[in-house]
């Protein structure tokens, strides 16, 4: 009644002023239906009301099918409600007053109930609360408290900007990590609660989240693309970069260009291998002085003294001014060192239709250097003369057409810095197969193991060997090696033992870098063999008397297999090491042997 009254006193307040035609407003209007209007009241009169609802719809009702219009915001989720007696009620309360509560059990049905305050025990929200979260840049770690009632699991809610929600994610725990955030962007979270029945609880708190902004990325590969001398010998160099780009979609508009003069010369930076790019690190390292700023991805360097070693950073500024870390920097010097030979470099050839034409395509390695001044590759035609230019290129394959077809195509390549220096020739290339003459000469420790060891004491080796490289296939080596080696008795039996072994060699080269090859290989032939051997018995009266040796000599059968690596010095001369495994093989055993050395050998 008291409520009622209310509703009356200002309904005829309204009418009696005349302000009855502007808005009154009210949090719910329950209809005799079940339904529940939301929304504010902008007319009203003895027999109707018109309301305009929540999403801006005008809708106009008989005041006869109003059972109550409430002043007042309501809780409109579900409540979990113990009472005295041990009951336990799922509801929602429509009403209240002094003195009881009106509950519906559905919130979309006119059914309802009063429940006295005096006989509540306690009352819960069922919906989630207390949603905090803790932002980063690309996401956000979101914790809230469970309600009393038990819960399946949760739906969490997300809204950009000013834009509406949309589920995200699911879980059954407390904790949940939004992913895929942009940074520096505004959102909104909430979180529902579903319960064994599958009703979905009103939303928890609303939490307003903006993510972290980020920082610009460095420039990426920075090079000198250009340096430059005028007549008094004062350098410039060109310096060029990748343009970075902002993780939050920011603009960069500036970068800044810092550089250090190295302490020593660049003569003796190389020799102690100060050669090498400039790790990325979190900020500016001392000695670096800020050069100059420019919004392009080019700077030109000035007044650079000649033989000189310089370190050069670039960083990031975006419009907000934020300045990126250090990205990897590069050591550059004006000095006259010859870039690297490109390696490895193959050829292969396409023939024409008619036989008489082949295209030869030309490929290689792009060369390694850290100061990034490989500018371009020469390609030239070996011949009788002097190698004939034909050709460049910035990329690391080059083609040659229209060559004749009945004749063999020779090639090398060679590396161009900013300069126009230009590196050694690389290793010849052909559209057939090149053929060289590798000689070779070792000195080693023999091993004698098992029966043979038992006989004789560790001695030296000597060898020479002559090999044709690429003889049928590429990397295919044919050869021929002889030598002499020398072992000393460790019995009374014999004194000593000679070989001198001829056998011919099957070898494969593998040349995994310019500077080092391997080169396994299977030998078979040969050992003449020469022994100071005693005839008698051991312990014999002979052997006691006389104690007479006799020289034994033959020709016996001789395997080996093993590899050798080799340290290649100018392409043509090479240091070798080696370790070889081989046998003699006799009547009734095999004599085997271990053998390790070095040497050094030339190519032709």
């Amino acid at each position: 009644m008291e409520y009622l009254t209310r509703i009356s006193i200002v309904t005829v307040i309204a009418v009696l002023t005349g302000i009855a035609s502007g808005p009154l407003y009210a949090d719910h209007v329950f209809l005799k239906s079940g339904a529940i209007i939301e929304g504010s009241i902008i007319n009203e009169n003895t027999s109707l009301i018109t309301v305009k609802t929540k999403e801006g719809k005008i809708v106009t009702h008989n005041k006869r099918n109003v059972m109550r219009t409430v002043y007042t915001r309501l809780y409109m989720g579900k409540l979990h409600v113990n009472l005295l007696d041990g009951t336990i009620l799922e509801c929602y309360i429509v009403d209240e007053d002094r003195d009881t509560y009106t509950v519906r059990l559905d919130i979309n049905r006119p059914e309802e109930f009063t429940i006295k305050r005096v006989d509540v025990l306690f009352m819960v929200r069922k919906n989630p609360s207390a949603l905090a979260g803790n932002v980063f840049q690309k996401y956000a770690d979101l914790t809230w408290k469970k309600p009393y009632n038990p819960v399946k699991y949760y739906k969490i809610y997300l809204k950009t900007g000013n834009g509406t929600f949309k589920q995200v994610g699911e879980t059954r725990s407390t904790r949940y990590q939004l992913k895929g955030l942009n940074c520096n962007m505004k959102y909104t979270v909430e979180v529902t609660a579903i319960d064994g029945n599958k009703y979905e609880s009103l939303p928890s708190n609303e939490l307003t989240i903006t993510t972290k902004k980020g920082r610009p990325t460095p420039p990426r590969h920075i090079k000198i693309a250009k340096i430059t001398s005028d007549k008094d010998g004062v350098y410039s160099a060109l310096l060029e970069w990748d343009k970075a780009r902002d993780p939050c979609g920011g603009i960069i508009d500036d970068f800044r260009i810092y550089l250090k003069v190295m302490e020593e010369s660049a003569d003796k930076n190389r020799r102690k291998g100060a050669e090498q790019t400039i790790p990325e690190t979190k900020r500016i390292p001392a000695g670096y002085r800020l050069l100059g700023n420019t919004s392009a991805d080019t700077f030109q360097i000035t007044d650079l003294r000649d033989s000189t070693s310089y370190g050069v950073l670039v960083t990031s500024v975006d419009n907000t001014g934020d300045e990126s870390n250090p990205g990897k920097g590069i050591i550059f010097d004006t000095g006259s060192r010859q870039p690297l030979y490109p390696f490895p470099v193959s050829c292969a050839k396409r023939i024409s239709r008619d036989g008489k034409k082949l295209t030869a395509s030309l490929s290689w390695a792009e060369v390694a250097d850290p100061f990034r001044r490989i500018a371009s590759y020469r390609i030239y035609r070996t011949g009788a003369k002097d190698p004939e230019r034909i050709g460049e290129t910035e990329k690391t394959v080059y083609e040659i057409p229209g060559l004749p077809s009945d004749k063999k195509h020779t090639f090398i390549v060679r590396a161009v810095d900013v300069r126009g220096f230009e590196s050694e020739d690389s290793y010849a290339a052909s559209t057939g197969l090149l053929r060289y003459v590798d000689i070779s000469a070792t000195a080693g420790c023999v091993m004698p193991l098992r029966n043979f060891g038992s006989l004789y004491s560790p001695g030296y080796g000597v060898s020479l060997s002559v090999t044709l490289r690429n003889l049928f296939y590429s990397g295919i080596a044919l050869g021929i090696e002889s030598g002499y080696a020398y072992l000393s008795g460790k019995t009374k039996k014999s004194t000593f033992t000679s070989m001198v072994p001829v056998k011919a060699n099957v070898i494969y080269r593998w040349q995994p870098a310019r500077w080092f090859s391997i080169e396994p290989k299977i030998s078979l032939g040969a050992s003449y063999n020469s022994s100071d051997v005693s005839y008698f018995m051991i312990g014999s009266l002979e052997y006691s008397l006389f104690h007479e040796y006799s020289k034994k000599s033959q020709a016996e059968f001789l395997f080996s297999c093993g590899a050798s690596f080799n340290l290649i010095v100018k392409k043509i001369i090479f240091l070798r090491l080696y370790a070889e495994y081989g046998g003699i093989v006799e009547k009734s055993t095999v004599m085997d042997f271990f053998t390790i050395g070095g040497g050094i050998g030339g190519s032709f």
